[in-house]
């Protein structure tokens, strides 16, 4: 049950450590909060009753042919490789090749287990995940689909593996890409230590430089015919092997583009370019992807202007922010410096709320729906809305402590004509969307406009993926104050775009016509030399 909230028939149970009512039959006010197919708490349920729960309420989903491909070649390299990596575009079918995938790999052994690791929010991922299992068929299979958060509930008190598995999912496999605790966990349950539970690593974009593939370190060795033991350290390996990389001093484990590759970004994507090859040439391909056949998105980069008082205020602050803290306004201030890059980021984004709204009400009123991507609540995502909502427009709220679930289903139903989001992943909200529930989602063009930029090119990718996909092709629009330090921020974003796209086999012609206007250099998705 949620945070909080408590039921005088529900009590806590320590040793399985749930909340459960006990009854034949969930009373009406407990029905939204009971568990689901293929989940932990179903498991446990199960476990004690003498008759399953009942299944996913889900339409019947038939595989299109390029997931067919797609699911027949992953199951090629896990046979060769132990290991896939599918980095189809986004809105192509991931998760239905990766599901088909797997029933057929697993087809002859007997009481097969999977493991599926989902993006956050769990209450919308976990839930799309069961659904498109049941909707594609389970085939038999043991399916328990999880968070990164449940992943210790795995491992015994110990730290040793309480469940074995015979086949891990890792959805967007670029949240594994930093040395983190969840990191370390979901290496515990799939048994990297004793060779590895066979993996199928489920990606878009797959790391802004080829030593954050942490999960992909048994796939790296076994194409190269090298020994596990020289990449447990995946960045020091690249690095004697002649990539540009250096470890980075703000965060021990992680490694970074050396000063020549920053300097040129055509060094970072041939340093890219060649680990794509050696997954991409191996034999069978440890690497499978397929463009999106609706093409990329289209990509514009559009620079505010901020009008003399709001330039005034914004360098005012700054100079104070200087005087009183002594930080230079540069990439390697550490700690403190980087405080200081948010906030006046957030500071220049918050100015420009105003042009932000204009937009999308222009949107609206030619009979589009728009998407607006924030990262920052009280400077971007809680004014954009309050504004919206205060010309009379009905606006989703897809960020904090909203219901993400509701609010989602109000904008794909069109009741909602803008969504403002902060979430970069796991989430539909592209038109004519099927839901499993049969519904569909409305058929007005989605327009989308990223108000804040990130540094992250992967979260910058993936905002656009919650639109452009599944057939459906979505403008978006890269909006920053010129000359504050979101002008900064959105080079580095395109420069991390670039890289995070050619990491999966993708076109980056969307970013590269981006790049030209911040004067970035980056070789043409056909030069001889890729």
């Amino acid at each position: 049950m949620p945070f909080r909230m408590s039921h005088p028939k529900v009590r806590w149970y320590p040793d399985p450590g749930v909340h459960a009512f006990i009854g034949a039959q969930l009373p009406p006010e407990l029905v939204p909060f009971g568990s689901m197919k293929y989940t932990r708490l179903r498991r446990i349920e199960d476990s004690y009753n003498l008759t399953p729960g009942p299944p996913i309420d889900s339409v019947r989903w038939t595989l299109r042919p390029i997931q067919k491909e797609m699911a027949a070649e992953l199951v090629a390299s896990l046979q060769a490789w132990n290991h896939a990596v599918l980095s189809a575009d986004t809105g192509v079918g991931k998760t239905l090749a990766a599901i088909a995938a797997a029933r057929v790999f697993l087809a002859d052994v007997p009481a097969a287990k999977v493991l599926v690791v989902v993006d956050r929010p769990a209450a919308i991922t976990i839930r799309s995940w069961a659904a498109a299992i049941a909707g594609v068929g389970d085939g038999g299979l043991d399916w328990l689909v999880s968070s990164p958060d449940q992943l210790e509930r795995l491992l015994g008190p110990r730290g040793g593996v309480r469940e074995s598995f015979d086949l891990v999912i890792a959805d967007e496999t670029q949240n594994f890409r930093h040395p983190s605790e969840r990191t370390e966990l979901l290496k515990k349950v799939a048994e990297f230590s004793k060779g590895q539970v066979p993996i199928v690593s489920v990606t878009a974009t797959l790391g802004h430089n080829p030593s954050e593939y942490l999960l992909l370190a048994p796939l790296l060795a076994a194409v190269r015919g090298e020994q596990l033991s020289q990449w447990r350290d995946v960045g020091r390996r690249l690095i004697a092997l002649g990539h540009p990389l250096v470890p980075n001093r703000f965060s021990p484990g992680d490694y970074t583009w050396s000063d020549a590759a920053r300097e040129d970004a055509t060094l970072q994507q041939r340093s890219t370019g060649q680990v794509q090859r050696w997954l991409a040439s191996a034999r069978p391909p440890a690497i499978v992807h397929r463009a999106a056949p609706w093409g990329p998105p289209h990509v514009r980069a559009i620079g505010v202007d901020l009008d003399g008082a709001q330039f005034a205020e914004y360098q005012q602050e700054w100079r104070e922010f200087r005087r009183v803290n002594g930080i230079a306004r540069t990439r390697g201030d550490g700690q403190a410096g980087r405080a200081a890059l948010t906030r006046f980021r957030q500071k220049a984004s918050f100015l420009r709320v105003s042009h932000t709204v204009g937009l999308a009400l222009s949107q609206v009123q030619k009979g589009r729906q728009v998407v607006i991507s924030v990262e920052h609540v009280t400077t971007g995502a809680d004014p954009i809305a309050e504004a919206i909502e205060a010309a009379g427009i009905a606006c989703s709220r897809i960020y904090g402590d909203h219901d993400a679930a509701e609010e989602r289903v109000a904008f794909q139903l069109g009741r909602k004509p803008v969504c403002v989001v902060s979430k970069t992943s796991a989430i539909s909200l592209h038109a004519n969307e099927e839901m499993p529930d049969g519904r569909r989602a409305s058929s007005a063009p989605r327009i989308g406009l990223m108000h804040q930029p990130r540094y992250s090119g992967i979260a910058a990718q993936q905002v656009i993926g919650r639109t452009h996909r599944d057939g459906q092709a979505s403008p978006w629009f890269l909006l920053f104050a010129r000359g504050t330090i979101e002008e900064e921020a959105a080079q580095i974003m395109v420069e991390h775009a670039l890289n995070a796209t050619a990491s999966a086999g993708a076109s980056t012609r969307a970013w590269g016509r981006v790049a030209g206007l911040f004067g970035i250099q980056w070789l043409s998705d056909n030069d001889d030399e890729l």
